[in-house]
């Protein structure tokens, strides 16, 4: 584990020369034994059981047979993460039982896996830096904030089912676009300004690699939380960089297949699956090589948060803070002990104003507003996402936001991976379990708000 070396301390030891009879006669060296570091972890056990509870109810009921789910929950001005949870998940204290073990091994909604680290594509959240990145007014050929267009329903109308919104939404501008969570207003904007604006926009944010604070090593170098992955930014040279690092690995494995060959006992088990991961691998490098230009859909894809991009739970949330902190925030930590490390991001105040009233207008009026998803009638701010696969492959929902959006407190974002559902049905109730844990640590009511 990454902490080993400050949990365990240092033993002590006592160097000393002995006559024949056993007594000390000199003493060589004495180093003192040295206590552990004590590490207190920020995560509020109720309200974490509480995620759990929820997320398991949302893959048993939305989910198929490799389902599974993350939530994440964290404090705006602290960055405290008060709840970090995957479904499903495995009891540690029960691995060395065998029949439980071979059980978690061949579950195929992968129990072992994190999935409150895992980068997925965020889908429609990432809309919501999409408008900050596309109303950039320090970058040559941004977009006004009252830009509006007209949608019909999709991109191009001489081909419906390609690059498609879910309504037709007519003349539409950037707080309404959010509240219905209309593609075209995104796809057109896509044409206007291009991939650059957006990749600059999160990758200041910090999406593309692990976000979270963690302790830092012995030379004082930053680290982040442990197991976080860092997503996928599409950017210019995206493409040429994924080719290089597919050449790496073909090549790596290359190496390791000669070396399987030339062992004196050759291991037929190792050498076949060498050469699978080789095949593998290869395959890859020749997928990447015949497509190094990225295509104006990818630019489309990339803006609602399809297609190559991908993000934490941990990164979509801090979307929502970026938000909710109008530009301040905490970026989340798991430890107390990990140093507070501030964002700072100057929002263009008239973006931002849209941007909050859209968000607001999910839970009352748009995507997120549905009787049985229990939002509505809270004072909180979210974004819907659902994030589709091509054919019938099921989708990755998400809902993300801010509590209370009148006085924000916390961030959170909930992604629920293969259903059939969206966003709004099958992370809505997620995030309102998320809200009523935190109130009741707190000894209060969820706050509701107006219409």
């Amino acid at each position: 584990a990454r902490y080993d070396d400050l949990l365990r301390g240092r033993p002590g030891a006592r160097v000393v020369v002995r006559d024949v009879r056993g007594e000390e006669r000199e003493l060589i060296s004495d180093l003192e034994p040295r206590a552990g570091r004590d590490l207190e972890l920020t995560i509020d056990v109720d309200q974490q059981q509480a995620a759990e509870k929820a997320l398991d109810e949302a893959v048993a009921r939305h989910g198929d047979e490799r389902s599974g789910a993350a939530a994440v929950i964290f404090e705006i001005r602290s960055g405290e993460v008060l709840a970090l949870a995957s479904s499903p998940r495995f009891d540690a204290n029960r691995l060395r039982q065998r029949t439980y073990y071979e059980g978690v091994r061949a579950n195929p909604r992968t129990p072992q896996a994190n999935r409150a680290m895992w980068a997925l594509p965020p889908g429609s959240t990432w809309k919501i830096l999409s408008c900050f990145a596309m109303c950039d007014p320090s970058r040559e050929g941004s977009l006004p904030p009252d830009w509006t267009t007209v949608c019909q329903g999709a991109f191009d109308m001489r081909r419906p089912r390609r690059f498609r919104c879910e309504g037709v939404h007519g003349r539409i501008g950037m707080a309404r676009s959010i509240q219905v969570s209309c593609n075209v207003f995104f796809f057109r904007a896509a044409e206007e300004v291009g991939l650059d604006p957006l990749a600059a926009w999160a990758e200041r944010l910090g999406c593309g690699a692990p976000l979270g604070s963690g302790l830092p090593d012995a030379a004082g170098k930053p680290r982040g939380i442990v197991g976080e992955r860092g997503g996928m930014v599409p950017h210019s040279t995206y493409k040429e960089e994924r080719l290089r690092r597919q050449a790496r690995s073909v090549s790596l494995w290359c190496e390791r297949l000669h070396d399987a060959v030339r062992r004196d006992s050759l291991d037929l088990g190792t050498l076949s699956k060498t050469v699978a991961r080789y095949n593998h691998a290869a395959a890859w490098y020749r997928l990447y090589d015949g497509d190094q230009v990225i295509k104006p859909g990818e630019v489309r894809n990339t803006i609602i948060g399809q297609g190559d991009v991908k993000a934490t739970p941990l990164q979509v949330a801090s979307i929502a803070a970026l938000v909710a902190g109008e530009g301040r925030f905490t970026y989340p930590r798991l430890l107390k002990q990990a140093p507070q490390r501030p964002g700072s991001f100057d929002l263009d105040p008239d973006v931002l104003s849209r941007v909050q009233e859209g968000m607001r207008r999910v839970v009352t009026l748009g995507t997120a507003s549905g009787r049985k998803i229990g939002l509505r009638e809270l004072d909180v701010a979210g974004k819907t996402g659902t994030a589709e696969r091509a054919g019938d492959r099921p989708n990755v929902a998400w809902f993300m936001g801010y509590y209370p959006a009148s006085a924000p407190e916390v961030a959170f974002a909930v992604v629920v991976d293969r259903t059939k559902g969206h966003g709004g049905g099958v992370c809505g109730p997620v995030a309102r379990a998320l809200i009523e844990a935190y109130e009741k640590a707190r000894d209060r009511q969820p706050q509701r708000g107006g219409r």
